[in-house]
């Protein structure tokens, strides 16, 4: 989790909708690093949605749902099963077409919720770990409420 969030938001293009259509926040984790969040529904035509991780020994980057970078100063046993993963082309985001999100996301998390009751296993996110993501989007609003940087205190995890 950052220590820290300073986010900016805005309507630029869908001025009558009720949240903003673009965002962006800069990230301080406590070790130091730094991380940034880009989000934005007024992009035409909308790519893939990516997530990157980059850091000295190696990065990752997911396109959607598809892993399309797995790139490590050392190798490790499992990396080719990890890059081989097949994707699922039910899951699409709706960049540039919101019309286009699927239910398919859903549907792993219902069918996920099944198998851990049937397997007497813990869900792959439980409600602390999702509580972490809330923690961080509200902390992400007050600071583009206030426009000045947020500390990610202990008020946001509770």
């Amino acid at each position: 989790m950052p220590a820290e969030v300073h986010c900016w938001k805005t309507r630029r293009v869908y001025a009558d909708i009720e949240a903003e259509d673009t965002a962006a926040a800069s990230l301080r984790f406590p070790n130091g690093a730094l991380g940034a969040i880009e989000a934005c529904t007024a992009a035409w035509p909308g790519w893939q949605r990516p997530v990157e991780i980059c850091g000295e020994n190696g990065s990752a980057m997911l396109e959607d749902d598809h892993l399309s970078h797995w790139d490590f100063r050392e190798a490790q046993a499992g990396d080719e099963a990890i890059r081989g993963a097949k994707v699922d082309d039910a899951m699409r985001s709706g960049a540039g077409a919101p019309n286009a999100i699927t239910y398919h996301g859903h549907l792993r998390q219902i069918q996920d919720l099944i198998d851990s009751l049937l397997e007497d296993r813990p869900v792959a996110i439980d409600g602390h770990e999702a509580s972490k993501a809330v923690a961080l989007i509200r902390a992400l609003y007050a600071s583009a409420e206030s426009g000045a940087p947020v500390p990610l205190a202990a008020k946001w995890l509770a």
